[in-house]
């Protein structure tokens, strides 16, 4: 699940509709040039760094099994291998697909995990 947050913060596709490259002419970064623009692309480079190094100590205990600072940095390559494989595996949808895949799939799961959480709260007595 924090994968797919880290996909969803860095608008890495499929949740790239807000910088449609494509569809948006006028963006955050159209007004932008020079520095500026420099200033902003290594602000998402530190996130992205950030996020990945947060997934590293919170999931797969730090970097701390062999030699740690070459573990931590395969283990790193590794989640940025999966963040480029998952942005060129996945297609770009446009807002209505994405709405409807919301409405097909992410609804029921939200609606099941309520009605879960319910279940294990009031029902079951331990």
């Amino acid at each position: 699940a924090f994968l797919l947050i880290i996909i969803g913060k860095l608008r890495i596709k499929p949740f790239d509709i807000p910088d449609a490259p494509v569809e948006v002419v006028a963006g955050p970064e159209t007004e932008y040039s020079g520095k500026l623009l420099g200033i902003l692309e290594l602000g998402r480079t530190f996130f992205i760094f950030i996020s990945i190094t947060l997934f590293i100590d919170l999931f797969l205990g730090g970097g701390m099994h062999f030699i740690p600072s070459i573990s931590f940095i395969i283990e790193s390559l590794a989640i940025l291998f999966l963040l480029a494989l998952i942005n060129a595996i996945n297609p770009r949808y446009r807002l209505d697909q994405a709405f409807k895949w919301c409405l097909k799939y992410q609804i029921p799961i939200a609606i099941a995990a309520i009605v879960w959480t319910y279940i294990l709260r009031y029902m079951i007595v331990f």
